[in-house]
């Protein structure tokens, strides 16, 4: 599936196929040999972020990552909240889920606007 995330992105790298079409595209670009039709997204939430979106939405998830492990660096590495934003990053590696059903979602927001929100000292 990355190498069909691949090809997807390549065919559009600016603004990529379109949020939600990824598994609506994915037959035009490759099949996983399967003894079923498998239609799931890739399981990388960066890699389907960039197939997706391409290198527009890429480029403001990955400043939206930057910010929050910024500021979270900057007061300390023992903040709770750090561990828990390395986390759901590391999940983001493996599972698409943080993106694809509505409870992952969910839970990328709540804990990115944790992550975001400013600590008083």
């Amino acid at each position: 599936m990355a190498k069909i995330a691949f090809k997807m992105w390549l065919s559009s790298p600016v603004f990529g196929v379109g949020l939600n079409n990824f598994v609506v595209k994915m037959e035009e670009f490759g099949q996983v040999i399967a003894t079923y039709r498998f239609l799931q997204p890739v399981h990388n939430v960066f890699l389907l972020i960039l197939a997706e979106t391409g290198l527009v939405g890429l480029g403001l998830a990955a400043g939206g990552w930057r910010l929050a492990f910024k500021q979270k660096l900057s007061h300390s590495f023992s903040n709770p909240k750090l561990y828990i934003l390395c986390a759901i990053f590391f999940l983001s590696l493996f599972d698409h889920y943080l993106l694809t059903i509505q409870q992952g979602t969910l839970v990328l927001g709540l804990v990115m606007g944790l992550a975001l929100t400013k600590v008083k000292s």
